[in-house]
Formats: C-alpha cells, structure tokens, sequence
C-alpha cells in the first residue's frame, strides 16, 4: 500500500476539490491493484458519477446518472456499510446482476460516504473485470473507508 502518498493526501490542504479527489482515487487505485475507482452522489435512487480514475480507457463520464439499482453500489447505501468480493461470477445472485450482466465486473469494493446532515450522500468504489486473488484485507477496507470519510468531510466544506 502507498501508505507515504496517502498520508500525504490525506492531510493536504484542499483547493481543488475535484483534484483533489482525483489524486485520491489513483492513489488507491494504485494502493488496492484496481482498474477503475468512482465517487458518486445518490440522490432519490439515482447514481450521479462525481469523479472518476481508470486504468482502462473511459469506461463512464463525470455527470454520467444510472438507476441506483443498476449499480454496485446499491447496497452499500442500502446496507450503510463497506460490501466488497473479489470474483463476482462465483455468487449465483450476483450474476444476474445488470453490472455483471453488461460489464463483468469481478472484483468490487464500494463504501458509503457520509455528511453531518444528509448521512449517506454517495459512495466510494472501486471496481475491476480481473478476479482479485484472494479476499480484501482487514487495511484495505479501513483504507477505503478512511479515504471515504475525508471526502464527506470535503463534501461538507
């Protein structure tokens, strides 16, 4: 893990938070071995992309809007909390998911991310087409859920 260039995000003073946000998701694109990482806003079920990194060529576009439940990410804001796998096509539900059904997404890991009035105002992913050799660790999630943390607190400025 890049635990130098995360601290350092982490702790730099935000002028550009679009940037800034941006830097964060390569960082842990780089930190987790992922292709692509999302910030979206979810507001009345509906999926807003916020800011995007890929290692894979455009995939989506900032403003991009989907159904909430044509998502990952669902539930995570559904659940509030931290959902992860690392080879999607090994569970029958998720299969038949729209994502795995039009992207075969394999490997994901997505948080929520919070303000002080709104509670869950977006999510934090992380996403790949590769299967992840083994589970997330016990640092990864707390990782990702760190980096989500610091963003609702941007968001909130």
């Amino acid at each position: 893990m890049t635990t130098t260039a995360f601290k350092t995000w982490l702790q730099q003073p935000v002028n550009n938070l679009e940037q800034w946000m941006l830097e964060g998701l390569y960082i842990g694109l780089d930190s987790l071995n992922m292709e692509s990482a999302i910030i979206s806003q979810v507001k009345h079920r509906e999926y807003i992309i916020q800011q995007l990194a890929s290692r894979q060529g455009k995939l989506y576009s900032m403003g991009e809007h989907f159904d909430l439940s044509n998502t990952y990410c669902e539930a995570v804001v559904r659940q509030h909390k931290t959902i992860n796998f690392n080879q999607a096509g090994n569970i029958p539900e998720m299969r038949l998911h729209p994502v795995y059904q039009s992207e075969h997404l394999e490997s994901y890991i997505g948080t929520p991310v919070h303000n002080r009035e709104d509670g869950v105002i977006g999510t934090l992913s992380f996403s790949d087409h590769k299967i992840r050799p083994g589970n997330f660790s016990e640092n990864e999630i707390n990782f990702i859920e760190i980096m989500a943390s610091r963003i609702g607190k941007e968001i909130d400025q």
